[in-house]
Parts: C-alpha cells; structure tokens; sequence
C-alpha cells in the first residue's frame, strides 16, 4: 500500500506541534509509530514508462574503466550522437543478503543529440536526451534458485519522481541483464538465476532534458529495489532483498563537494528527497551500552542535531514552521536464539525532566532493517522532529528506548534502556 509524504509529514508536524504544548506538568501525545507497508516489485519496468562510497571517477574521457565506451549501441539505436558526460567506474553500489549479491560495477551517463524522429518521440520530442548505461552483477549463493527482475531506479526530486529502469531499451540483443536460462520471446520466461550462476549485464534509463535538469538540482539517489526473491510468485522479496539507497554521482565537481560534506545519518526525508540537512551539533562515537537482560545489548553511538531544509516543491508539506530533527544512531546486539523485530521497537526522548517528552516518528526513519538475527547485530536509527523556536528552550535530553514487541506479546518482562543524550 503506497503510503502519501504529505499525509506522513502532516503527521510528523502535528507531533512535534503537540510537544511545544506540554507545560511542566504536561506529556505529549504518544503517537502510534505506523510504517509503510511493504510493496514487492514483481514486474520489469515497461521499456517507455551509509553511505561513505567512494568513488574512483572519470570526466568527460569517454571511456569506461576498460578503455570501452560502456555501450556504444546508444547511437545505433538512436541514430543520434553520444558524448560521454560521466563515468563512475566503482560506484559501490552493493545488496548482499541471504547469500544473494547483486552490485553496480559501473556506469556512464550519455548526453545524445540528433536523434532520429522515432527515438525523440521517447523523450518527450526532442532529439536531444540522456542515456545511463550501467553494468550490474548478480551472484547467486543462496542455495536455492532466485527470482530477480533487476528493477532499480534513479530517484529525483521525492519518491514519486524517479527514473526506471530497463534491461531492454537502447542495449544490444544479448548485453542486457539476464539470467544465463533466459531464452528470449518465451511467454512468461521469468528471471531465475540458478543456485551459483554469477553472470553480468547491462541496464539502461532514459532521461529527458527537463528529468536530468532536475537531477542536477536536487540530491539524486540510486535506489535497488526489493526486487528478489526464492519465491515465483515474489513473497517474502522485502525481507530476502530488503531496498538499498545510495547516493548517485553525475559529475566530478558534485563528487568533490560531497566528499568534503557532512556524513548525515540516514532518514526518510532526505532518502526520499523531500528535504536537506544543515548540520546544528553531533557527537560520534559515543559507544555506551547498555544491555536488557542477557537478551540484548544496544549501543547508543552518536547523535546528529539538524536543521531541516525542504527541498524545491515540497516546502508545502512542512507549513509555516521552521524544523530540527534529532537523529540517535544505535546499534542492537540480538543475544538471543530468535530474531527480533526492530520494526516497531519504539523510543522516545523526555525534555528537561519534566518540561515534556516526544515519540520519535517512525515515518521519518529509514525503513531497513526491519529484523536483526539471532546472534547478530543491526543498526537502528530513531529520529525526533521539533519546532526550531522550541528546540532552542531546550536544555537537556533523556531517551529511552523499547521495550521489544514479538508476534503478539512484549519481551523481556517491558524493560528498557536510558541514554542521557549530548545537548
């Protein structure tokens, strides 16, 4: 069920306007922390419809990491010419879960002028457009056969402003990502990789001049979708492919000035491109545990205070108020021998002891990882907003965090842990 970001962001503003209500005596409605449901990418696109990566990077050469054009069959398709805008040639790109890796080895973008009439009438028609090419990578270890259809996208200017992808248009018969059974033109041929078959491709997304002007004004990002699963009919792709985001280059100069950039920690208004950071304080590092049980330890790590900026077209969605968020970084040991839900375990931060207290907003936070397993740990990001004019009165912060839920019933006899927060 798509979930609407107006709708989710009136939500995160109502709480944090309901915290500036609560007097010495008073508490802050506890929100309900709902999340998006998940949505399994069962279909291949149709042909017209923690970042930290570094990057090894060439402009403007033409050529990709092998001395090759990455896909010189743009301008035969086309019938167009094609000049190499950038290539990023270690992308770091990578999904490794259930033993099923899929990776971006490279990419190139294409700027094609001179298109023939047929080509053009697919970018809005003019003969002038952009053509990504990337090479990806699938290695099935799993042990069992894995159903991928590939699908990833380039997100824009929010979730609902991408670029998708294709394995089919402006790529030579034979080059495009396929799975080495894939015989092509049969009826309801599904894209099963055998267990161990490691094999790589091409795909392709086309972009107008109006769709790559944008990307050059907003923060862009490369998203890989749940799109995998042991399954033929896709059940269960979120959890055996949970979606990965990254950052998406487009040029060397962008590169640079994100290298030298804060390190933000992750949430779903920039991931969705609905808003930027401007750093107020943070501390790393902090690295104090505290444990629940023998059950499970967490690790409060660091905290990021931040100035909430809405990007172009969507200041509607935050009102007349100026935001700060605060972004908690744990990190969650699971000590037991079963998974434990990290979906709904719920945290929330108490203002100068008795001032009031907040619930942190589950809309705002990434969506994965959802579990961690028995006998492994996962990072959990919690994330406040507040009313800048607010935020500034506040003097000190207390967190508590949990307690677990499992299928029907809370864990651990409802205990939780306390961090006293740097301010």
């Amino acid at each position: 069920m798509a979930v609407n970001k107006s709708w989710i962001l009136s939500s995160i503003l109502l709480s944090a306007l309901l915290l500036g209500a609560c007097g010495n005596s008073e508490k802050a409605t506890e929100d309900k922390k709902t999340k998006e449901e998940e949505k399994p990418k069962m279909e291949e696109t149709s042909s017209d419809t923690e970042k930290d990566v570094k990057e090894d990077v060439k402009e403007d050469t033409g050529t990709s990491s092998d001395g090759d054009v990455l896909n010189p069959y743009i301008e035969e398709e086309t019938g167009g010419k094609a000049e190499i805008l950038y290539t990023n040639s270690s992308p770091g790109f990578e999904s490794d879960e259930n033993g099923f890796k899929v990776t971006v080895d490279e990419y190139q973008i294409a700027k094609v002028t001179d298109m023939d009439q047929s080509t053009a009438n697919r970018f809005d028609g003019s003969n002038t457009g952009y053509i990504v090419t990337a090479l990806m990578t699938v290695d099935n270890q799993s042990g069992k056969p894995v159903y991928f259809n590939g699908t990833t996208n380039i997100r824009l200017q929010d979730e609902l402003t991408y670029v998708p992808s294709n394995t089919r248009n402006f790529i030579e018969e034979g080059k495009g990502l396929r799975p080495k059974t894939y015989e092509s033109g049969i009826d309801g041929n599904n894209n099963m990789y055998e267990d161990g078959e490691k094999t790589s491709g091409l795909i392709t997304y086309k972009m107008t001049e109006e769709q790559y002007n944008m990307m050059k004004n907003v923060k862009p990002k490369f998203i890989l979708e749940s799109s995998a699963s042991q399954s033929k009919d896709f059940k269960g792709s979120g959890e055996f492919m949970p979606e990965k985001i990254f950052e998406f280059t487009y040029s060397g100069e962008q590169a640079e000035a994100a290298a030298s950039a804060p390190q933000f920690y992750p949430d779903s208004m920039t991931t969705d491109n609905i808003a930027d950071k401007k750093m107020i304080f943070e501390k790393n590092d902090i690295n104090k545990t505290e444990k629940i049980e023998d059950a499970v330890d967490i690790k409060l790590v660091g905290v990021q205070y931040t100035e909430v900026i809405p990007t172009t077209g969507n200041e509607s969605r935050f009102g007349e108020d100026e935001m700060v968020a605060l972004t908690v970084k744990t990190t969650v040991k699971n000590n037991t021998d079963s998974e434990l839900n990290l979906f709904n375990l719920s945290a929330k931060v108490t203002i100068d002891e008795d001032r009031g207290y907040t619930r942190n907003n589950g809309f705002a936070e990434p969506s994965e990882p959802k579990k961690v397993k028995a006998g492994e740990e996962a990072d959990r990001y919690f994330v406040f907003l507040f009313r800048k004019d607010e935020f500034e009165l506040f003097k000190q912060f207390d967190m508590e965090i949990g307690p677990f839920f499992g299928e029907k019933e809370y864990l651990f006899g409802e205990k939780t842990v306390n961090f006293q927060l740097p301010r």
